[in-house]
């Protein structure tokens, strides 16, 4: 998940661009969504690094996720270009042996894509996978990354809001899921998925209300809207009336 600071940045939350370049925006990209789903499909991506311009993805993983439960793995080894640093070796146990018999980028991303379609996303801290993803799937295999996607670390922090601290290690603690954050893709998949699932059931359970996250400036107004493709409600499921 890289949620630990040195690997994944706490980029903006309700940021709907992202560029590797100063004058281009990632005009394509998916919205920044909250709601419940019932379908959906995790992901998450290790990295050497934290820039999207010139870093590169050594990892992915997905996780397809139907009536609440997961029906389906995707994880795969990228062998990268350049070595992988010393600091993440030892952050996600990644080692240049490892990626060295791994496929390229070009084989696993038309892979993940496929897996992965053109449903809705779930992520902690997802948009620095997005970016990631949307970069390489545009200069690798020519695919805008366009999916709609939701932040567990941004419902952490609507749903939470006494908590200081919403990184993915905090969540799995707090919520008794685990108490290690094993910084590898589809362990973090898992974890995040759990993360996902019982914060809905926290919403349900406690009756939260959309005007009170609204009367207190903690969510951003948006007109209510359908996501049919993904058997997903905007914000209605989430949030009572």
């Amino acid at each position: 998940m890289n949620n630990f600071g040195a690997v994944k940045i706490n980029s903006r939350e309700d940021s709907l661009t992202f560029s590797n370049n100063k004058n281009q925006v990632h005009k394509l990209k998916g919205r920044n969504l909250i709601g419940r789903a019932d379908n959906y499909v995790v992901i998450d991506i290790e990295t050497t690094g934290l820039d999207a311009a010139c870093d590169e993805i050594i990892e992915v993983a997905a996780a397809r996720v139907r009536d609440g439960a997961v029906s389906e793995k995707f994880s795969s080894l990228i062998k990268p270009e350049n070595t992988i640093n010393e600091f993440i070796v030892n952050l996600t146990g990644i080692t240049n042996e490892m990626v060295k018999a791994a496929p390229p980028s070009e084989i696993v991303l038309k892979d993940f894509v496929d897996f992965v379609g053109k449903g809705l996303i779930v992520g902690h801290n997802v948009n620095f996978d997005i970016n990631f993803l949307y970069n390489n799937c545009r200069e690798k295999i020519g695919y805008v990354f366009a999916n709609n996607f939701i932040d567990t670390m941004r419902l952490s922090r609507i749903l939470f809001t006494n908590e200081k601290q919403h990184k993915l290690s905090d969540l799995i603690n707090r919520f008794g899921i685990g108490t290690v954050v094993e910084h590898r893709a589809l362990g973090d998949v898992l974890q995040t998925q759990k993360c996902y699932e019982y914060m809905i059931n926290y919403s349900i359970k406690n009756n939260v209300k959309m005007k009170y996250f609204l009367a207190n400036g903690k969510l951003f107004s948006e007109k209510k809207r359908k996501v049919n493709e993904n058997n997903f409600d905007y914000m209605d499921n989430l949030f009572s009336d």
